[in-house]
């Protein structure tokens, strides 16, 4: 079971609620590309269609890192809407109960026609904070002067503080891809995502999720996040 629930209840979002948010966690993503860099996909097998669409494609040294989600086996709101999202596109859902999320994602991109042969496989981690450390433990960051990290426009901020807590002599960066519902209209970028009830569930869970696992040491906060969770906090309390 999670620590910390996907979808869980928001605080009334005043407009200065979600400015801090927006700009908390929807920062701006790396654009420029060096030849040493290895590119790590973050997987969250709900946006396989949205995570293969903004796909930096120039990027040649590819990791995949996520292993089975025990959290699957559960039966709540969160699951539902994943498992909803995962077959919508004829996928099976018993695929997430056989296969790590690692191979899932391969297979998506490997349907849609790019060459993979080359991409490395971490199939253990089951969280952001076991991403990086089974992959340094396998060896695969041997040799990389630069880490781009790929994962969903709002977990940028807590995957790179991630990274740097476990790799603390890495060069790291971030690339977000836009998660969609698209039969609900919910884009979640920083334009749209208090507008819907659910992306804002979503959103939110990211905001406790930054505050929580850093106060139990997984990361240290940098100075603007840190003043921003205080401004967040001073402005709820309103």
């Amino acid at each position: 079971m999670r620590d910390i629930s996907k979808l869980p209840n928001t605080p009334v979002l005043s407009e200065e609620i979600v400015r801090i948010i927006t700009v908390m966690l929807f920062i701006k993503s790396k654009t420029s590309l060096e030849a040493d860099s290895l590119l790590q996909i973050m997987g969250n097998i709900a946006f396989l269609p949205d995570m293969v669409r903004d796909f930096p494609s120039a990027y040649k040294n590819v990791l995949i890192s996520g292993g089975k989600n025990p959290n699957y086996k559960e039966n709540n709101q969160e699951v539902g809407l994943v498992k909803q999202l995962y077959t919508a596109t004829g996928n099976d859902w018993n695929d997430v109960f056989e296969k790590s999320e690692a191979e899932i994602i391969k297979g998506e991109f490997d349907k849609k026609g790019f060459d993979t042969t080359a991409w490395k496989l971490e199939r253990e981690s089951t969280n952001v904070k076991e991403n990086f450390e089974k992959v340094k433990s396998t060896g695969f960051y041997n040799g990389v002067e630069k880490l781009v990290i790929y994962t969903t426009n709002e977990s940028m901020v807590r995957a790179k503080l991630t990274a740097q807590s476990v790799l603390d002599d890495k060069n790291i960066d971030v690339v977000g891809y836009t998660p969609t519902i698209a039969s609900m209209g919910i884009k979640v970028d920083a334009e749209n995502w208090a507008k819907n009830p659910l992306s804002a569930q979503y959103v939110w869970g990211e905001v406790l999720r930054l505050k929580n696992y850093s106060d139990r040491g997984d990361f240290k906060l940098d100075g603007p996040t840190s003043f921003l969770l205080y401004k967040l906090s001073k402005a709820i309390e309103k």
